[in-house]
């Protein structure tokens, strides 16, 4: 089993806050990464250093659809893990809801890939 890590942050382009991720498979975007695991890994979120996050309220997949063997759950110090199923295939979207220091507001409002939008952030199989 083998640990990948996703980190989360925040940077601010032409006057706007947009979450940043990048991965221990050295691959970074921002609000749209796709992160390539094998089965039986376990994915890590958490805050980058200096992530400009206060805190990491959820990791959202669609219902009834993550990747994960005993689902995900929050550890220490706002990490969420979780370990790839033995029979997740393909790709699965998730949204990350936050709260950006100095805010009591959750952040953001999911993103879809359509008009315009960004596509979401991505959990792909290796197959």
């Amino acid at each position: 089993m083998a640990k990948v890590t996703i980190y989360l942050s925040i940077v601010e382009r032409e006057g706007k806050k947009h979450l940043h991720l990048r991965d221990s498979n050295k691959k970074c975007a921002d609000e749209s990464l796709v992160t390539e695991v094998n089965h039986g890994d376990l994915v890590i979120w958490k805050r980058d250093k200096k992530s400009g996050i206060k805190i990491v309220r959820d990791i959202d997949f669609e219902k009834g659809k993550e990747p994960f063997n005993k689902g995900l759950y929050k550890g220490w110090c706002q990490k969420w893990k979780g370990i790839i199923s033995k029979d997740a295939k393909g790709e699965y979207p998730y949204h990350v809801k936050y709260m950006v220091c100095g805010s009591d507001e959750i952040e953001p409002k999911p993103t879809s890939g359509k008009n315009g939008d960004p596509p979401p952030p991505t959990i792909k199989i290796k197959e």
